[in-house]
């Protein structure tokens, strides 16, 4: 694979981001015990229905950080809805928002550092973890993604081919060189960051200014990944399209052995990854190009998949989480809960945690 950039630093604290929607203010998490690798090798997985306050509403993104400092995050949703944790995801608790608004998507830097995005162009920081304060966006159009590299690299995306910068002041809307909605954005760091969305729009980024890339579909793109220090990225979406790059500009369809849509992509590194979809798909690739379907036990939807490890991987759907533990050779089911309508998006710490 090519297109490997050494010399990247090293984030300081591990990131997870989730996206869901609940129907019944519910969210689990899977956490081995801490400690050495034998001891977490020994522990048995197992899925734990974490309590969230009364009546909160739907929740459409979490994101939050786990190092040796911190175990905070937060999960945000409808009417401006933002939950705190500060036990790694054991328990929730309301925080004030002052906004109404639909929260779509937060990203963490910190225990202290947040950003979160939802619609009519709404942007809220903390940088106390504590108290939310609203950032003027200059946008209205509504904002369904966001990424934060450090505190004056973040990207938000949005309704008709917004993007935003925050340099750490200011918020700036930057020229997009499309009108299509963008579902995601994807940064390996601050010169490479491309977002993806509808009808195949790839935009790409090397600082100020971003150009279109040719992703070669019309089809609609729902997911984008990048591995870290590399210039590989994926892209998957509706009618089981893939399609990727390695060397982070040109961008080629590659031949998918399923026709269900795509929800989610996540790459492990720059040859082993795992896409998911409808109808409980999973497909994973090890040499970057060539995908296969492994063995799923579920029929329903995936909304998302996180790779943490070439072997280690969780899918999430409409009330149903699956994990695998040897390269998806067998996926087990560590949760089956109807009552949750649909869980959008998934991500981990590590190779022992995920929400």
């Amino acid at each position: 694979m090519t297109g490997t950039r050494a010399g990247l630093p090293r984030a300081t604290s591990l990131l997870f981001a989730i996206t869901l929607v609940l129907s019944s203010s519910m969210i689990f998490a899977w956490a081995l015990a801490e400690g050495s690798g034998a001891a977490q090798a020994a522990a048995a997985p197992a899925w734990e229905r974490q309590s969230l306050p009364q009546h909160s509403q739907a929740l459409l993104g979490i994101s939050g950080t786990v190092d040796a400092f911190s175990r905070a995050g937060w999960a945000v949703g409808e009417s401006g809805t933002i939950l705190r944790t500060e036990d790694a995801g054991a328990t929730w608790r309301n925080q004030v928002s002052g906004v109404t608004e639909t929260l779509n998507a937060v990203s963490a830097l910190s225990a202290a550092a947040a950003w979160a995005v939802g619609d009519g162009g709404t942007i809220l920081a903390t940088t106390d973890g504590k108290t939310w304060k609203l950032q003027d966006s200059g946008n209205q159009e509504d904002l369904f993604g966001v990424s934060a590299l450090d505190a004056t690299h973040v990207w938000a995306v949005g309704a008709e081919g917004t993007i935003l910068f925050y340099d750490g002041k200011t918020w700036t809307r930057q020229a997009s060189d499309t009108s299509q909605n963008l579902r995601g954005v994807a940064a390996a760091d601050a010169g490479h960051v491309w977002a993806a969305g509808d009808l195949g729009a790839i935009q790409f980024s090397e600082g100020a200014y971003w150009r279109s890339q040719a992703s070669g579909t019309a089809n609609d793109l729902r997911a984008i990944s990048a591995a870290a220090g590399t210039d590989s990225v994926w892209a998957c979406g509706a009618g089981g399209t893939i399609v990727a790059t390695s060397d982070g500009t040109t961008w080629g369809i590659q031949a998918s052995p399923t026709r269900e849509t795509l929800s989610g992509v996540s790459a492990a590194d720059g040859r082993t990854v795992y896409a998911a979809g409808d109808a409980g798909v999973i497909l994973k690739t090890t040499n970057g190009t060539a995908w296969t379907i492994q063995e799923s036990k579920n029929c329903n939807a995936l909304q998302a998949i996180k790779a943490v490890q070439g072997d280690r991987a969780w899918a999430a759907g409409r009330g149903w989480i699956e994990t695998t533990d040897d390269g998806g050779s067998t996926w087990i089911v560590r949760q089956n809960n109807r009552s949750i309508s649909r869980i959008a998006s998934v991500d981990a710490v590590d190779a022992y945690r995920a929400w």
